[in-house]
């Protein structure tokens, strides 16, 4: 089969099944994005620039912002897509996340060819996180800003596209009669990176440098940033009484310093904001903040939490939620209705009011104190990660709703008719009351060992399988000067063309917000003036989008996110807007451009909550991690093509590079949803 991935930030919530489908063999994976130094072996990475004019956001509408980013990207992925058309690949499917605007034109380039869209959210101006929280009320001036938010996903549901999202709540955020396309498929953890470890509490910890004692109890929050969205500002409020009464607490709180959801500051950050209310009431000396921590860190920091909090607004819920039931963790969680659809209260975890830090703090206290209760919790939490977040059970559902999806097309195409809503998959077991646990006994899945680097580099290449080489439809062509193109290289045992280089210009001066797997990343002027105090309205991505691992600084923002900070945290929310100073490039009926070849770093990997620094600059993503990038680099479509300068060239018997082995996992984790 031949899929097509579209992304911006690769390879988005799509590492999971991208390397399921590797792994069954036989398949040709192509994904289009901007650029990343992110590499994943066997996928033949396209990339597109986003090319703004100067001062672009002075001229449109505060309102419109975002729907213009997304009209832009819509043009260059379709200029992209073209080019790969005319080289001779034609996919069976194509899957991408509808929140950017990529899809929209894709079946411009692409007729009949299904395309299978990642739904995050409906923003609504009168429920779910918008006004949610009174300490920071919105004003109606803001409420165009929340509708216009919409626009991508009102012109994506009126395309012929099948939908996917990963819970009910987000589901119901959409209006019923968009329900019906949209597909609840339920994201997994993998239980065998993530799990319980007894054996963690009977020795000394060691986490990041601090030691903490067997008699420790040790209390643990992480988020992808330190912001209100994620209840940061209560738990903070919560922390006086917890270490008041209880004198052998210890707090670890992991996460960045930057907004992923909602306004930042006119000034500092939410962590000094907090530190100036009750810093003065806590004993710093047994409160411990950390960002940037290696993902098996992160895994063992879960292991050893007594009592592990997780807040958030009603919006995209955290990767870390379902990491840490799957580790067993006794979870403290805000009664949201996000959370309510994974935890069911005194069963796999207790839950408070979300705007209450003395019940917070109650709430913390009565786990540490009845040991009984905090059993039977870890243990039901396990329980319901095995039944409801398997990894393997989410992709055995996603191959179920790809070839669906995939049979439908056909049919349709056969019919000439467009494809209506796809019907769910085998439905996975809806969250409910959780009464069974862990036998007595039960051996926790041993830790995986360490991660393998690639013995051959894993160079992000695109070529073009003999599979698909059949003749293209006449479709738009970008202009050879100006337009972005994929960047294309034939298999290095069949390279007879030299590599090219991409000049990079100068990038204009910006700065990213991130708004939660996720999971959009908006890239905004500097220059321009600073939000109001108080959180907005966030931006799912992913969006995985992936859990948040974070000390001192990093900031995101899709669902929006930032990878150029130097801290970071887990996150799985995310949706971004970005930025440069180039003129766009419109598609035109001249030859596409000549092909390039990308030329891959040492990459950074987003998934979900958390970001992964990769130690090498073969792709390194550990198996099971989650995985989101944001992609900085945006530059002019300068580009010189290869002697010759044949797009042709690249028709003649050029076949997949198939590697022997998949990606290797190993990283950091550092930032994000």
């Amino acid at each position: 089969m031949r899929y097509l991935f579209i992304h911006q930030n690769f390879p988005g919530q799509f590492l999971h099944i991208i390397r399921h489908l590797l792994a069954k063999g036989d398949n040709e994976i192509v994904f289009i994005s901007m650029p990343s130094n992110t590499q994943m072996e066997q996928v033949r990475h396209a990339v597109y620039r986003l090319n703004l004019p100067p001062h672009r956001q002075e001229t449109v509408h505060p309102a419109a912002n975002e729907f213009d980013l997304a009209m832009r990207r819509a043009e260059q992925v379709a200029i992209t897509a073209t080019n790969i058309k005319n080289l001779g690949f034609e996919p069976d499917i194509i899957i991408g996340h509808e929140g950017w605007g990529e899809l929209l034109n894709i079946s411009d380039v692409f007729p009949g060819v299904p395309v299978l869209g990642y739904f995050e959210f409906f923003y609504h101006t009168d429920r779910n996180d918008v006004g949610f929280d009174p300490e920071f009320p919105m004003h109606s001036a803001s409420f165009p800003n929340v509708r216009s938010k919409n626009g991508v996903n009102l012109l994506a549901l009126q395309n012929p596209v099948y939908g996917q999202t990963p819970t009910r709540f987000q589901l119901e955020t959409y209006p019923e009669w968009a329900r019906d396309k949209i597909t609840i498929l339920r994201e997994g953890v993998d239980l065998e990176l993530c799990y319980p470890d007894p054996t963690v509490k009977k020795k000394d910890f060691v986490f990041e440098g601090e030691v903490f004692s067997p008699n420790t109890k040790l209390v643990t929050y992480v988020s992808r940033n330190f912001e209100p969205y994620r209840g940061f500002n209560k738990f903070m409020r919560a922390l006086p009484k917890i270490l008041e009464e209880r004198e052998d607490v210890q707090v670890v709180l992991v996460g960045g310093d930057s907004v992923s959801y909602g306004s930042r500051l006119p000034n500092g950050t939410w962590r000094e904001m907090m530190m100036n209310e009750v810093g003065s009431k806590l004993d710093l000396s047994r409160v411990h903040f950390f960002s940037k921590v290696p993902y098996s860190e992160f895994c063992r920091l879960l292991q050893r939490s007594d009592a592990h909090v997780y807040l958030t607004y009603p919006f995209v819920v955290s990767w870390s939620l379902r990491e840490a039931l799957a580790s067993g963790c006794s979870v403290i969680a805000s009664a949201t209705a996000p959370v309510e659809e994974l935890i069911t209260h005194m069963e796999n975890g207790y839950l408070v009011p979300f705007h209450e830090p003395e019940k917070i703090a109650e709430g913390v206290l009565t786990v540490l104190n009845d040991q009984l209760l905090a059993h039977k919790i870890s243990k039901n939490a396990r329980s319901y990660a095995e039944t409801h977040l398997s990894l393997a059970d989410y992709l055995r559902n996603y191959d179920t709703l790809i070839n669906r999806v995939i049979e439908e097309g056909r049919a349709a195409r056969g019919s000439h008719e467009e494809p209506a809503g796809v019907s769910a998959p085998p439905p996975i077991p809806e969250p409910s009351p959780v009464e069974a646990v862990m036998p007595e006994g039960a051996q926790p899945v041993a830790e995986p060992p360490a991660s393998e680097t690639a013995k051959k580099p894993a160079v992000v290449v695109m070529s073009v399988s003999s599979k698909s080489s059949k003749p293209a439809a006449p479709a738009p062509q970008p202009t050879a000067e100006s337009s972005p193109t994929a960047e294309l290289s034939p298999p290095p045992e069949q390279m007879a063309l030299k590599a090219l280089a991409l000049k990079k210009p100068e990038e204009e001066k910006s700065e990213l917000k991130k708004s939660e797997d996720g999971k959009r990343e908006e890239k905004q002027d500097v220059s321009k003036e600073k939000p109001a105090v108080g959180p907005l309205v966030g931006s799912p991505e992913s969006s995985s989008g992936k859990s948040s691992v974070g000390s001192s600084v990093r900031s995101s923002g899709s669902s929006k996110r930032d990878s150029q900070d130097s801290s970071a945290s887990f996150s799985s929310d995310s949706s971004s807007a970005d930025s440069s100073s180039a003129d766009l490039q419109a598609i035109s009926s001249e030859p596409p451009a000549k092909p390039i070849v990308s030329s891959p770093k040492t990459s950074e990997l987003f998934e979900g909550d958390a970001a992964f620094s990769s130690t090498s600059p073969k792709d390194a993503t550990p198996k099971g991690a989650r995985s989101e990038v944001t992609s900085p680099e945006i530059a002019s479509p300068e580009v010189t093509g290869p002697e010759g300068g044949k797009a042709e060239a690249f028709k003649r018997s050029v076949k997949m590079s198939k590697a022997k082995k998949p990606v290797k996992k190993g990283n950091k984790i550092g930032e994000q949803r």
